[in-house]
Parts: C-alpha cells; structure tokens; sequence
C-alpha cells in the first residue's frame, strides 16, 4: 500500500504574513518621511529673539529735570552670572552719579540703603536670555544680558547732598578725636620720658628713650588701625 501525505495549510498564519509583508514597508516609508520632514523643519526654522521692551530700544534720556541712565552688561552664559554683573555696574552707575553732584570720591560719604536704591532708583531691570552665532563655531548659542534703567531727580539729589555734609563732617570730627587723641599720647611719653630720666639723673636716658618710642608707636599703630576699621583713610 502507498501512503500519500496531504499538505497543512495553516490560513491564519498565511494572513499574518500577508499583513505583515504589506504593512512593514508602508509604516517604514511613513517614518523615514515624517523623519525626514522634521529634521528639515528643524534645520530651517530659527529660534525667535524674545522682545525686547519699550524702555530698553529708548535708551537713556532726559525729562525735564529727571534723567533715565540705560546700563547693559555683556552677553554671559549663565543667567546669575550676568545678573551679579548688572549689579556691579548699577552700583558704579549711582556712584558716578554721586561724584557729579558732591565731587570726586565723594561717594564714599554717602551711604543710602540698598531697598531706597532699589525703590526709588532702580526704575526698570531685567535679564534677557538671547540665541546668537557663535563665530568660531557657527553654531547657536543661549547667552543672557542685563538690562537696567535708572531714575535720576532732584529728590536724588537733595539726599545725596545731606548724607554728604553729615557724612563728612562726622568724618572730620573723627580724624580730629583721633589726631587730639594721639598728640596726647605723645605728650604724655615726653612729659613720663623726662621725669623718669631727670629722677635718674639720666643713668638710664638710653633705655628711657627706647621705652619712649615703644610707648609713642603703640597708640600710632593702634589709631591707624582704628581709622582703616572705620574707613577713615
């Protein structure tokens, strides 16, 4: 007897395939499309610039009796880093300010509290962040600059003329307690030199007068550094 085999045919397992085979290169196509599309929409669309605000593009003025000082910083990298500039440079700002209305240095004699500065002074201040080329590689770069405007009135002006004239005379009476102070100390070592030297019938004068200088340095050591503690020179 001859056995004759019958071949299996599995149908769901020849609908998968066929599904698969069709749909396969369909959905490969649709991504390598949708890729493409992207990174060619990313390559040509350009990061917009935020705006910037009114009182920046109008820059310092006058008006009237009130003047607005516009200070930029350089562009940085780190957002804090240009805020700590802006600082710096709103600070040197007020006290150029000061030097044109009492003179030179004279800032040093006016000290106005930094929540008046920021109050009454500091009118606008922000930090903008920028995308720019970068020369050197071509490529876009995140960099962030400050931005502060300055008010400036004759209110400004009065205060800063009264802390100077307090200031400075307080200064004065200052230098002058500590000079009053030193020529005593002075006198008082000549005055105990010569007594002791003419009780010793000037046996010991050599060791006297040493004792003398010591005592005259130490109250000069101790003033000067007195004065730089107060910042009196």
């Amino acid at each position: 007897m001859r056995l004759t085999m019958k071949p299996v045919c599995d149908v769901p397992m020849l609908l998968y395939t066929s599904v698969w085979k069709f749909f396969m290169p369909l959905a490969l196509m649709i991504f390598v499309v949708v890729a493409c599309g992207r990174g060619s929409d990313g390559a040509q669309a350009e990061p917009a610039q935020p705006a910037q605000p009114d009182w920046i593009q109008q820059g310092s003025f006058e008006d009237g009796e009130v003047s607005f000082l516009l200070v930029e910083t350089e562009d940085f990298y780190l957002r804090s880093e240009a805020s700590m500039v802006l600082m710096g440079k709103i600070k040197d700002t007020i006290n150029n300010q000061i030097d044109g209305i009492v003179g030179a240095g004279g800032y040093r004699f006016v000290k106005l509290d930094d929540h008046f500065l920021q109050r009454e002074i500091v009118d606008e201040e922000i930090v903008i962040e920028k995308t720019i080329t970068d020369p050197e590689s071509s490529k876009s770069v995140r960099r962030h600059i400050g931005y502060a405007r300055l008010r400036f009135d004759e209110d400004f002006a009065e205060i800063v003329n009264d802390q100077y004239q307090l200031n400075f005379k307080a200064r004065r009476l200052q230098r002058t307690a500590l000079g009053g102070v030193l020529a005593l100390c002075w006198l008082a070592a000549a005055y105990g030199y010569l007594r002791v030297d003419n009780a010793t019938r000037h046996f010991y004068s050599r060791r006297l007068q040493t004792l003398a200088i010591i005592l005259c340095l130490i109250p000069l050591i101790a003033i000067v550094l007195l004065a730089i503690g107060w910042k009196l020179i």
